[in-house]
C-alpha cells in the first residue's frame, strides 16, 4: 500500500507536466494564428492598394479618352448643303409633307425605317476618314 501514494504522486506530476506542455502548445498555436492573420491582413491591404492604383489608372485613361472624344477635330466646314438636305428643303417649299398611316392601322415597319436610316447615314458619312 505504500506504493499507492507514490503512484498517485507520479500520476499527478505527469498530469501537471502534460498540462504545461498542452498549455505551451495552445499558446504557440495562438501565436501562429495571430502571425497568419497579420500576414493575411498585409496581403489583403496590398491587393486592395494595387486594385485602387489600377482603378485610378483606368479612370484616368477613360477621362483622357472622353476629353479626346469631346475635342474631335472638325472635318472641314461644308460650304454647301448636303444633297439630301437641299432636296428636303426643296420638297418642303413645293408642298407640305403628309404622312399617311399604314393600311393595317398599326405602326410602320421598323425594318424599312432602319434601312432608310442606314442609307441616309451612308450618304452623310461616305467621305474619307476613320469610322468608329
Amino acid at each position: 500500500m505504500t506504493e499507492l501514494p507514490q503512484n498517485v504522486h507520479d500520476l499527478l506530476a505527469r498530469l501537471s507536466e502534460n498540462s504545461r506542455n498542452e498549455l505551451d502548445l495552445v499558446r504557440e498555436l495562438g501565436e501562429a494564428i495571430r502571425r497568419a492573420d497579420d500576414q493575411l491582413l498585409k496581403e489583403v491591404r496590398s491587393v486592395s492598394m494595387l486594385h485602387e492604383i489600377r482603378r485610378d489608372a483606368i479612370v484616368s485613361e477613360l477621362q483622357h479618352l472622353a476629353a479626346r472624344l469631346c475635342a474631335l477635330p472638325a472635318h472641314g466646314v461644308l460650304s454647301e448643303p448636303l444633297p439630301a438636305i437641299a432636296q428636303a428643303e426643296a420638297d418642303e417649299e413645293e408642298e407640305p409633307m403628309t404622312v399617311e398611316p399604314p393600311a393595317n392601322g398599326g405602326a410602320g415597319d421598323w425594318r424599312e425605317a432602319a434601312q432608310r436610316i442606314d442609307a441616309e447615314l451612308q450618304q452623310y458619312f461616305a467621305g474619307e476618314g476613320p469610322r468608329h
